[in-house]
């Protein structure tokens, strides 16, 4: 019967050891990237409704300042339940236009009630708020304009729609 030798031994246990041990091939920026989920608030069969109420190809934007990958949540009607807010890109492969859309579940389905174009290159900061202490919350969003700073837009719920109530610039944190 053949032995096996002290340096073969050696070879086939720091084997196991790498394989038990949990090294293995590092997985590809495609297996990282996930739509959002659970972490925002929405069930994955709630992210796809909503992704299927997107042009094609649209892309959430990150906001830059603070946490926020796109989407605020909050109650602006009223009613109890919370609307979404979405910032995408709408089609990132031709430009890069922002838009801004808001969703209202009515019978337990997610619908576009209102959208509007963003402005600038990027998304600062996206919310609903009540910046006014009038009781009432307010969208707002916060745009990078580049060499010609920022700007902000807030967006009141009147009527049944947004309606913007204000458009200036800001420096620094817009909270």
């Amino acid at each position: 019967m053949r032995t096996i030798s002290k340096h073969a031994r050696a070879g086939l246990l720091v084997a196991a050891l790498l394989c038990l041990s949990g090294c293995r091939v590092p997985v590809t920026p495609n297996d990282l990237i996930n739509p959002p989920s659970s972490e925002i608030g929405l069930s994955e069969k709630n992210w796809d409704a909503i992704q299927n109420l997107l042009p094609e190809g649209a892309q959430l934007v990150p906001q830059t300042i603070g946490q926020g990958n796109g989407i605020a949540f909050g109650d602006l009607d009223g009613d109890g339940i919370d609307e979404a807010l979405i910032v995408y890109k709408e089609n990132p492969l031709h430009g890069k236009m922002h838009k801004a859309a808001l969703l209202k579940q009515k019978s337990a389905q997610w619908q576009i009630v209102w959208d509007a174009k963003g402005f600038g290159y990027g998304l600062d900061y996206s919310k609903i708020t009540d910046i006014n202490q009038d009781g009432l919350p307010e969208v707002v969003l916060g745009w990078s304009l580049g060499n010609a700073g920022t700007g902000m837009d807030v967006y009141a719920w009147r009527e049944g729609t947004l309606m913007l109530q204000s458009k200036e610039e800001y420096r620094g944190n817009p909270n």
